[in-house]
């Protein structure tokens, strides 16, 4: 289990996705043979992938997993290295820092994706779209138990 923050890896009792992959402004080109060898062993006999604050995701992001997956398996065909990506979180909550989230309506809408990052940003959103299964959870878990006051603030977040 990964997730895009500390604090919700914490939470989860995994990493973060920079961790495990070794991603890190310096990296975010090239994996050393070292990391993709550590990469390549945490990753022995995985399956499947679960990122939690998948809306904290940039679409240059997923790009970037995608890439350093496919580094470390040694399978370039397949998107993320032939594993399953399972996202989770929620999608009405912050979006990511200073780059474009997965839903932007910018990237792909024109021809001019001319840097490195927009075209990277661009086939990150194509990855975005080869999600096919969406699971919308409706019973919030966090507000089971809550006093008379909470119930009332729920409501009122609910329907602003």
């Amino acid at each position: 289990m990964i997730a895009s923050t500390g604090a919700a890896a914490a939470t989860i009792g995994g990493t973060t996705y920079h961790s495990l992959l070794g991603i890190n402004p310096a990296s975010a080109q090239n994996m050393s043979e070292n990391m993709i060898s550590q990469v390549k062993s945490w990753l022995k006999g995985t399956d499947y992938i679960l990122l939690d604050e998948g809306s904290m995701l940039s679409a240059r992001d997923l790009f970037t997993v995608s890439k350093h997956l496919c580094l470390a398996t040694g399978r370039h065909d397949k998107s993320f290295g032939g594993l399953n990506i399972i996202l989770t979180g929620d999608f009405a909550q912050l979006p990511p820092v200073s780059q474009y989230p997965l839903y932007s309506g910018v990237l792909g809408s024109s021809n001019h994706a001319t840097t490195t990052l927009l075209q990277e940003a661009t086939v990150g959103k194509s990855l975005w779209h080869l999600f096919s299964i969406v699971v919308i959870l409706c019973q919030n878990m966090r507000q089971q138990s809550q006093s008379a006051q909470d119930g009332l603030l729920r409501t009122a977040l609910e329907n602003m």
